[in-house]
């Protein structure tokens, strides 16, 4: 089997498991899913709105993260560029996982009765929070989480 085939295979699984995840971000928040591209050995899922871009990167294991460009993003949008092409410094960049400090929603299900585990949290984390998919990122700054560990917010 050659490594394209192995990709072209995946690919088409991942795309199946990203949008029976991830589809609602289309239907309930009106983000446009840009094409699925592979860098290095890398895939990527990228959708876009409201001011942010949510990061789907594939590499054996799911991961995603919440940027939030400091430029304008019509080439993205316009499929001119991809969020690889710009320097890492041009995002503010959120992890999805802080809204999780404790694990436990993590840890509410198991990885041997639920293959999906991962797309099924980061979805999870999505949907429980409107508020980041209508852009407002509070709860994934430092201070929040601060204030959060320590039970004052």
């Amino acid at each position: 089997m050659t490594t394209s085939y192995i990709y072209y295979y995946d690919s088409e699984m991942l795309s199946n498991e990203i949008m029976k995840y991830f589809g609602f971000l289309i239907d309930k928040y009106s983000f446009v899913k840009l094409p699925e591209y592979q860098y290095v050995r890398e895939v990527h899922n990228d959708f876009v709105g409201n001011k942010i871009i949510i990061k789907l990167n594939y590499e054996g294991s799911l991961l995603l993260e919440i940027l939030k460009p400091k430029f304008d993003i019509m080439e993205i949008i316009n499929n001119q560029k991809r969020t690889v092409d710009y320097d890492y410094n041009s995002f503010d960049r959120y992890d999805l996982k802080n809204l999780d400090l404790n694990r436990e929603i993590y840890n509410a299900v198991s990885n041997k009765n639920f293959p999906d585990k991962d797309f099924w949290y980061y979805s999870k984390l999505l949907e429980e929070n409107p508020e980041i998919l209508n852009g407002d990122l509070t709860k994934l700054k430092w201070k929040y989480r601060f204030l959060k560990r320590f039970k004052l917010k």
